[in-house]
């Protein structure tokens, strides 16, 4: 019921290597202006804001915009790393450590899955995401792979995380608005995130009533079917499918 194919690993590491890359791409724009003292957020006052006995990062070390950028590039090629799997462990860690460093010097700018990287990074180190499609498997830095599967406390734990996301999702849903099926015509109003299609669904307000039931349905029922001792793996493929609908 914990398995996870070693494939799957390796294509999650290069998934979640990708997103690391897409996240340091996209800060870049605005670097300047939320990660140095040139910015909105002054390096003492972020400390001043957060306490040091909290947070660290290493971007406190010097608050000059050329030792931000130099960690910002070391991020990146730790993250390419990451995706080509060479040195996969170190790299993830390193990656890991300097993600929490960025998103510490200005926690004002994060989301949830600023949060959620963060936490699958932390699994991947305990995971061995290098068995394939790596240049740790073309270079046999990593042992060769008895089996195809994985089964330990580590996969038991990075499966467990994925589901409780989408079930205290869908858990923290139960109020008036998801309850009621008004809740998706709330946000197809909302002029700064809508789009023209979007606003045609207003007009279909039947369908946008029970597409806000299903959602919520599939938050909560979903991540517990996920582990199923009934036809597990097409069930899951199934599970899964409704939840890239979402």
């Amino acid at each position: 019921m914990f398995q996870i194919d070693l494939r799957s690993l390796a294509l999650l590491r290069i998934l979640i290597g990708l997103a690391v890359i897409g996240q340091l791409l996209t800060r870049l724009q605005d670097f300047a202006a939320f990660y140095t003292d040139q910015g909105i957020l002054p390096l003492e006052l972020a400390r001043e804001l957060l306490g040091s006995a909290s947070y660290w990062s290493l971007y406190w070390l010097n608050s000059s915009p050329e030792w931000a950028l130099f960690l910002w590039s070391l991020n990146l090629l730790f993250a390419i790393a990451v995706v080509c799997g060479c040195g996969t462990r170190f790299s993830l860690v390193a990656c890991l450590i300097l993600l929490w460093s960025l998103q510490v010097r200005n926690v004002y700018v994060l989301t949830a899955g600023d949060i959620l990287l963060r936490l699958l990074l932390i699994w991947m180190v305990l995971l061995p995401v290098n068995r394939f499609w790596s240049v740790d498997a073309w270079m046999r830095w990593c042992p060769r792979p008895l089996y195809l599967v994985e089964n330990s406390w580590a996969t038991t734990g990075i499966m467990l995380q994925v589901a409780a996301i989408y079930f205290f999702a869908g858990i923290a849903k139960l109020n008036e608005y998801w309850l009621s099926g008004e809740a998706l015509s709330y946000s197809m109003q909302l002029e700064i995130f809508v789009s023209s299609w979007g606003r045609q669904l207003l007009n279909w307000p039947w369908p946008m009533k029970i597409a806000t039931w299903v959602t919520l349905v599939i938050e909560i029922a979903a991540p517990v079917l996920l582990f199923s001792p009934w036809r597990t793996q097409y069930l899951r493929g199934f599970l899964m499918g409704l939840f890239w609908l979402l």
